[in-house]
C-alpha cells in the first residue's frame, strides 16, 4: 500500500517514505528536524 499517495503531508525539505503500516517523513540530505518533527526540517 502507498500511503504517501494518501496525502500524507511532509513538508518542503522532507520526503515521504512507506513502511508497512504507515508512512513516516525523514529530511533531505543537509537539513535538520524542527522541534524534533522530521515533517518539518530546515
Amino acid at each position: 500500500h502507498n500511503f504517501c499517495a494518501d496525502g500524507h503531508r511532509c513538508g518542503e525539505n522532507s520526503e515521504c517514505r512507506n513502511h508497512n503500516n504507515k508512512a513516516t517523513c525523514e529530511c533531505l540530505s543537509g537539513f535538520q528536524p524542527i522541534q524534533g518533527d522530521p515533517a518539518y526540517c530546515e
